[in-house]
């Protein structure tokens, strides 16, 4: 008998002081926007092998040395175009929603959601636990820099 999968989720939003539309355009932006608001102390190259914006996009993402100088390759998604955004993790199966709701003209709320799948046993119940410890400040970080792009952008 297999011990279950563990799982953990992460969510984490911050207003964003620009329209949805101009803050879904970044992080759909895999050329330019989206690497430039990702923190440089966790991640240090984005490389775009399909596409460079939204769905059909494939990157590969090396983590910083901080995070175990990992290569994460994803797939980009829309399900819901200008409001949804989705990556999706080739080697563990890991989902990130990038959630954009217009707050009026020029002001949108932004929500990361992570859905994680680890390996089974104590390892992966371990590795669910330290997740959310990990991501989450990379994920605030994030959040504040996207706001300090958008901002620059004007």
């Amino acid at each position: 008998m297999s011990n279950p999968v563990s799982t953990y989720r992460i969510k984490e939003s911050a207003e964003i002081n620009a329209p949805a539309s101009v803050a879904y355009n970044v992080i759909a932006d895999y050329e330019v926007g989206h690497p430039a608001i990702l923190p440089k102390t966790f991640i240090s190259t984005v490389t775009v092998f399909e596409g460079g914006h939204g769905a059909g996009t494939v990157i590969a993402v090396q983590t910083a040395p901080r995070l175990g100088n990992r290569t994460l390759t994803m797939e980009i998604s829309e399900p819901e175009p200008g409001k949804i955004l989705q990556e999706d993790i080739r080697e563990n199966g890991t989902s990130s929603r990038f959630i954009v709701e217009p707050l009026g003209e020029s002001r949108c709320r932004v929500t990361f959601d992570t859905h994680g799948k680890t390996d089974s046993g104590l390892r992966g119940w371990v590795e669910a636990m330290l997740s959310p410890l990990l991501l989450r400040p990379i994920y605030k970080e994030e959040l504040k820099l996207l706001d300090q792009y958008v901002q620059q952008m004007a």
